[in-house]
């Protein structure tokens, strides 16, 4: 029962993940504590989404690429829909 539990919550983190590759530049001022809040602020300007969507974001140790998390309520597909925000 346990380990059914526990690959539940798997599938679920995994379905909040989206990986997104950016230009090298933006490497130079990564922070990913205001880009977090950015793309927050950015969901609650231009589709009045009060809650948080993004958990966290966090730099990839492979390439040019950004982890986004997305809070419980949403996931990976939500955030492709919404791409342009």
């Amino acid at each position: 029962m346990q380990e059914q539990k526990q690959k539940q919550e798997l599938i679920n983190y995994q379905s909040r993940k989206l990986i997104v590759h950016v230009k090298a530049e933006m490497w130079k001022n990564f922070n990913s504590y205001d880009l977090r809040n950015q793309i927050n602020d950015a969901f609650l300007h231009k589709e009045n989404i009060t809650k948080s969507v993004i958990a966290s974001v966090i730099r990839s140790k492979t390439g040019f690429s950004v982890i986004l998390i997305a809070m419980p309520e949403y996931n990976a597909d939500f955030l492709l829909e919404k791409q342009q925000t």
